[in-house]
């Protein structure tokens, strides 16, 4: 869910941080449709570099992870594995809406 996490920010593992008693909401429609890319880089650096170029494209994804060689390795070899290329130094998990 987008924004802030109010609940982290009023109830943390001290207790209470402070009492709300006013919120401002804005109403966004729905997504008429949610796709999912999984981009696969050579080095660090290139998928660093695309990220940047995504933004500065003025794409403002709904989600977007890098994923590095020691993570996918970590992924895979656990019971979790999700089936990522373990040949690749760096992958973008690229979630677009609209």
């Amino acid at each position: 869910m987008p924004g802030y996490d109010l609940l982290g920010v009023f109830v943390g593992s001290e207790g209470t941080f402070g009492i709300a008693t006013k919120a401002t909401l804005k109403l966004t429609r729905v997504a008429q449709g949610i796709k999912t890319l999984l981009a696969e880089f050579m080095t660090v650096t290139d998928a660093s570099r695309s990220v940047s170029a995504i933004i500065a494209a003025g794409i403002l994804p709904a989600a977007l992870e890098m994923i590095d060689q020691a993570t996918i390795q970590a992924i895979e070899n656990s019971i979790f594995a999700g089936g990522f290329p373990t040949d690749v130094a760096a992958l973008l998990i690229i979630e677009v809406d609209g």
